[in-house]
């Protein structure tokens, strides 16, 4: 990325500045430019204008019909921002364990090593790694299902974040995304891990080898065990040998539950937050705590009280159903 795209500003209160820009548009195309990497040149073939304008624009020295500019670039944006990761994510926060599943994610990153986050569900590690893919474009969120499990699902993902079609055989077929990667810095994070097979795994582990870059695991706590110990630990010693880096996350801390139920409820008192630390502790983590909070603020609304203790015990029977 040039020099002169390097810019990170920071969002106001106020639609527009003094100058005439909207402050919301100007933040969003530079996050935009800054995320994919894209020239100005490129980028004012795409809206029809000449490089110098978008200079211009970027330092704040456009002196042209600023509102007109900024409708080719809503335009551009609705069609090229990821929808998926948006430029502002408001409810997430950060917590202990999202601190250590960055950690993770940054060392992985900047070190081009292989790593893996396990823990148990609604502990937060998505919306970790959703925020992390949010703030660095250039990253590669993949994410596992009941039907994406063999090697030939994992390509067939990659291919489709890269824009790459699958043709010919499936060695053909790594070897063009090989191609595309190599060298490019770029890490790849693989969600819901749990999912894939040991040739899923073997592909990530051939683009981190090959194309040298960072690749992070994460899922239930059984992908480590079975790279570790499981039956077939013989087909996994390729890649547990590479793993350079691991988080397991299992340890819920106190501060962690103000922290997000501030997000939804501030100033719940001293009980309440007692009582959400239990349901966080407990089958469903995070997930299920948020949940009844969320219930016990609707009921608390169409009351028109607080949120109390006895209007938390409400909402998680209603989660029991």
């Amino acid at each position: 990325m040039s020099p002169e795209l390097a810019l990170k500003p920071a969002l106001t209160e106020a639609r527009v500045s003094e100058n005439g820009y909207s402050n919301e548009t100007y933040a969003r195309f530079v996050f935009w430019i800054n995320q994919t990497g894209n020239s100005q040149k490129r980028v004012a073939g795409m809206i029809g204008r000449s490089a110098a304008a978008i200079n211009q624009y970027i330092h704040k020295k456009y002196e042209g019909n600023i509102p007109e500019f900024e409708k080719d670039i809503e335009s551009l944006l609705r069609r090229e921002e990821d929808v998926e990761f948006p430029f502002k994510n408001p409810t997430f926060r950060l917590t202990s364990i999202s601190q250590r599943i960055w950690t993770v994610l940054q060392s992985c990153d900047q070190d081009r090593d292989m790593g893996v986050i396990t823990g148990p569900a609604g502990c937060g590690k998505s919306e970790t790694l959703r925020e992390y893919k949010r703030q660095v474009r250039s990253s590669i969120f993949i994410t596992g299902d009941v039907v994406s499990r063999s090697a030939s699902s994992s390509l067939g993902l990659l291919g489709r974040k890269l824009s790459i079609g699958n043709r010919g055989s499936n060695s053909n077929f790594l070897q063009r995304i090989t191609e595309v990667l190599k060298d490019s810095g770029r890490l790849i994070i693989v969600d819901e891990a749990h999912f894939f097979d040991w040739g899923a795994f073997e592909v990530f582990r051939k683009l981190h080898d090959c194309a040298g870059i960072g690749v992070v695991f994460c899922g239930q706590e059984r992908i480590y065990e079975e790279m570790r110990g499981g039956r077939r630990s013989f087909l996994w010693d390729q890649i547990f040998s590479r793993v350079g880096v691991r988080c397991h996350l299992s340890t819920i801390e106190k501060k962690d539950i103000k922290i997000l139920t501030d997000t939804i409820c501030p100033n719940l008192d001293k009980p309440c937050l007692e009582y959400l630390l239990a349901k966080a502790t407990g089958k469903g983590r995070f997930r299920v705590m948020m949940k009844t909070l969320q219930r016990a603020v609707r009921i608390a609304d169409s009351e028109k009280v607080p949120v109390t203790l006895d209007i938390l015990k409400e909402a998680n029977s209603l989660l029991l159903l």
